[in-house]
């Protein structure tokens, strides 16, 4: 196996991962619908809930898996851009095989980030519904510098991980 076909099945094995996870939110988006569709619990703010929980995260989830299955060996090239996939066998540098580790971890990273912050964001839109003056409390402060610590995490790993 040479490094190209190492990164191209890390490319599809995270594509994989992330379908799965959309399968099982899929699942839940689709019991809220029917809750929500029945009237069976009257919830006055269920398709804000809807949308920021269940279907911003779930069409995430699609959309990388997609890009990432489909896109793979397009993905290959950004990250190993000094090798030709038609050459042959080349070997596995230890600096190749980090920089394909980190950018999947850095993938990883912000996949689950990303979709946190529209249940965040729906947490402040609400809070201000209420009184628009009052300031935002400490623990979702606290909850945004953490995501974007997060997110700036996840993206110096995926493009700072060739050295």
């Amino acid at each position: 196996m040479n490094k190209e076909d190492f990164a191209y099945v890390g490319c599809r094995l995270l594509a994989l991962f992330y379908g799965v996870k959309a399968l099982f939110d899929l699942s839940a988006f689709m019991a809220l619908l029917v809750t929500w569709k029945s009237s069976v619990v009257e919830i006055t703010s269920i398709k804000d809930v809807m949308i920021y929980y269940q279907l911003i995260p779930l069409c995430f989830y699609f959309l990388v898996a997609g890009l990432l299955w489909f896109g793979a060996s397009r993905i290959v090239q950004f990250l190993l851009p000094d090798t030709d996939i038609k050459k042959g066998h080349s070997a596995i540098t230890l600096h190749q095989v980090q920089s394909v580790a980190f950018a999947t971890v850095g993938i990883l990273i912000l996949g689950w980030t990303l979709p946190e912050i529209g249940s965040t964001h729906l947490r402040i839109v609400e809070a201000k519904k209420f009184d628009n003056s009052a300031p935002i409390t400490f623990d979702l402060q606290i909850q945004v510098f953490l995501l974007m610590l997060r997110m700036l995490f996840g993206i110096f790993l995926v493009f700072g991980s060739k050295g």
